[in-house]
């Protein structure tokens, strides 16, 4: 009988230099194919990186695999089905679950029919993996020094469009100027939303943009490779951009400092104590806030109403949630953390502070002197590579000092938010929230009933 075969190609999207080997990769599977006197059933073509799982390649073999569509896979080396290991294993557990056999062309020691083939799956899985981390991280090395040099690595935002990785204003940078100057002089954001017909978030998002003052931001998301869910992080690096800006430092900082003055001064919905984390709330899903709400259950016999968030946007990402029990949840988690730390606080301890900045920017310029220096012809690459690698270890050393020196400012925050939570029982309602709306920046709230609290302290 003659055996069906699966043909499975893939390369990698963070290497683009890669996507010419998917048509070498297919003729050397049909040649395979055909000196093993296999009919070819199905190819599967992906350009996706081995890390992600939930890959559209992937499923459909875990889907042909599960209907035993065919006799015989074949593909490249084992690196093309995935990069992880946990992946692998499960990918020729189900393989051999329905009686199919497997080749890699490169790889026949890993063949079905080797004696080996068990033995050596794991030792060569874990080195798929670790070589993919490598490369992530080349590449990620290679994005930061693009970003320390003023380039844009991420799609343009309004105002502004992208052109060999440098923004450039466009004639909807007026927009932006306006939102600015318009915030500084009072003009509110949801009047602003109106006026450009934008979202709240919209506006607050450009506010607290600071590519607009002529800045480059690094790192600001990261994506889980598995589930592919961005998250945001809160430590990232900035960098002098290469573009022109359309408002001036001094104006985007001002904007920072009156957001700032007004969410500890004027907070939304502050006097209505029924909900403790309105305004505070935000949906992982869509970004909108969560909002309280009073329904009423029903039944033959008597009415009865409960207090719950919803998500504000109207949609339904999740059920609603007893505002009660959340409340607590969270209040619960904010007084362990009060609890636990801050102990090492000690004002003495920091009279001394040393300040790392001049040593950080003194490394910063010499790291542009050696990039200047490679890009003249004057170091090889490896040369260019030790000389940055060491000066990012440096780098990464200092700003970690750097963070460790607390201010006297921060301490006296952070003693103060010990102390709202050693009393927090004894106030008032009304009092709780405000203590709550100063020491909460916001709450993530996911929907398996899970919660990500960022504190302003």
């Amino acid at each position: 009988m003659i055996k069906k075969a699966l043909i499975i190609l893939r390369v990698s999207s963070e290497m683009q230099e890669e996507r010419n080997s998917l048509e070498a990769q297919e003729d050397q599977a049909k040649n395979f194919a055909k000196e093993k006197g296999y009919v070819v059933h199905k190819i599967i073509k992906e350009v996706e990186s081995g890390l992600y799982n939930n890959r559209a390649g992937y499923n459909e073999l875990l889907e042909e695999i599960k209907l035993r569509s065919f006799d015989v896979l074949i593909a490249y080396e084992l690196s093309r089905i995935s990069r992880t290991q946990l992946e692998i294993h499960t990918t020729i557990k189900k393989l051999k679950e329905n009686k199919i056999e497997w080749h890699f062309i490169m790889q026949p020691q890993l063949d079905s029919s080797s004696d080996l083939s068990d033995f050596l799956l794991g030792l060569y899985g874990g080195m798929a993996a670790q070589e993919s981390k490598q490369i992530s991280t080349r590449i990620k090395t290679r994005f930061k020094f693009y970003a320390s040099q003023g380039y844009c690595l991420t799609s343009p935002p309004l105002g502004y469009d992208l052109k060999e990785k440098i923004l450039y204003k466009n004639d909807k940078s007026y927009i932006i100027e306006d939102i600015f100057h318009s915030y500084i002089n009072g003009v509110t954001k949801n009047r602003l939303a109106r006026k450009y017909n934008k979202t709240i978030t919209t506006i607050s998002q450009i506010l607290e943009n600071i590519t607009y003052a002529g800045y480059i931001k690094y790192g600001k998301y990261t994506q889980d490779k598995s589930t592919m869910k961005m998250y945001t992080n809160k430590e990232y690096e900035i960098y002098k951009g290469l573009h022109e800006p359309i408002i001036s430092l001094e104006e985007f900082n001002l904007v920072q400092k009156i957001l700032k003055e007004k969410k500890q001064r004027h907070i939304k919905g502050s006097e209505d104590t029924r909900f403790l984390f309105s305004s505070l709330l935000i949906c992982s899903v869509c970004n909108h806030k969560l909002v309280g709400i009073e329904p009423s259950w029903n039944n033959k016999v008597r009415s009865k109403k409960y207090k719950a968030y919803k998500c504000g946007s109207l949609k339904t990402h999740f059920k609603q949630c007893s505002s009660e029990a959340l409340d607590n949840a969270i209040l619960n988690q904010i007084k362990e953390y009060a609890k636990n730390n801050f102990e090492f606080l000690n004002i003495n301890s920091q009279k001394n502070k040393k300040d790392y900045s001049k040593e950080i920017k003194r490394l910063e310029e010499k790291k542009k002197r050696v990039a200047e220096t490679y890009t003249d012809g004057f170091i090889n690459r490896d040369e260019y590579r030790k000389k940055i690698s060491d000066i990012d270890y440096d780098l990464k050393e200092l700003n970690r000092l750097n963070k460790e020196e607390m201010s006297e400012v921060t301490i006296n925050l952070k003693k103060k938010f010990i102390e709202y939570m050693e009393n927090f029982d004894e106030k008032n309602r009304l009092q709780q929230k405000k203590i709550l709306q100063l020491i909460v920046d916001k709450i993530i709230y996911n929907p398996d009933e899970t919660f990500e609290i960022f504190l302003n302290v």
